[in-house]
């Protein structure tokens, strides 16, 4: 997810490491994620499942980093979160054509690297032995490979809504092409509720989840919406709340 910005409160409270020149901040609340699966597994195998879901969660930022640098984006950062990442950069010049390509990198990369593994694990061509690694690797393929399918949904905030936005801005404004994809992110969202209720109607965490996602790029102002005296800003405004926009591709996000 692309938009916003760690904020100095936030970095008290986070790690902070570089991959390449890019510098990524692990926030606190990826402890959640740990906490959360402990309560249905043993401690140690969260532990392993958690770094497997991070790892996944760095690749699929950087698919959005990489890309934006190369398009000439400035001050590229990826910040890590509960149940998500969110990659942010100042888009000077880059046209809506290319971000189209950067909010679909993250998943793309996602999908290449965790699609292959994920079918040779299932059909037994990938030999893991039980143990530490068996759940990093598993909790590794499962989120690269899923949430770039997810990702990919049409709804805001995740990177399919931005897809839908920056595609149809290349036709019509932009500020129309967001009030559009909120529309379809409506849809979206019912529809993926009603397939997480019919396909897992035991769980009521991947509806609430759903929800809490479509409620955010829902009921988020319309980033084209800009006052007078930013009318040469391009973009949004930006967030101090790293957790502003999780679980999605805020490109402009």
């Amino acid at each position: 997810m692309l938009f916003g910005s760690t904020g100095k409160n936030s970095r008290a409270s986070s790690m902070i490491f570089t991959v390449g020149s890019i510098p990524v901040t692990m926030h606190w609340s990826v402890l959640l994620v740990v906490a959360i699966l402990a309560a249905q597994i043993e401690l140690r195998a969260a532990i392993g499942w958690t770094a497997g879901f991070l790892a996944a969660v760095v690749l699929h930022e950087l698919g959005h980093a990489l890309l934006a640098k190369r398009f000439g984006a400035r001050e590229v950062r990826i910040t890590v979160m509960m149940f998500g990442g969110v990659t942010t950069f100042i888009p000077y010049g880059i046209t809506h054509g290319k971000r189209f390509l950067i909010s679909a990198a993250g998943s793309a990369i996602g999908i290449v690297i965790g699609g292959p593994l994920y079918w040779a694990d299932r059909f037994g061509s990938l030999s893991i032995p039980p143990g530490d690694l068996q759940n990093v690797i598993r909790g590794f393929v499962l989120s690269a490979f899923f949430w770039g399918i997810f990702n990919w949904l049409p709804m805001l905030p995740l990177d399919g809504g931005h897809m839908l936005v920056h595609a149809l801005a290349l036709k019509i404004h932009p500020r129309s092409a967001h009030t559009v994809a909120r529309a379809v992110s409506v849809l979206a969202a019912t529809g993926a509720v009603i397939a997480a209720q019919a396909y897992f109607p035991d769980s009521s965490f991947l509806t609430i989840f759903i929800v809490i996602i479509a409620a955010q790029g829902v009921f988020a102002p319309n980033p084209y919406r800009i006052p007078p005296d930013r009318s040469r800003v391009e973009g949004p405004a930006q967030s101090e709340d790293p957790l502003f926009g999780i679980g999605g591709d805020m490109s402009d996000r």
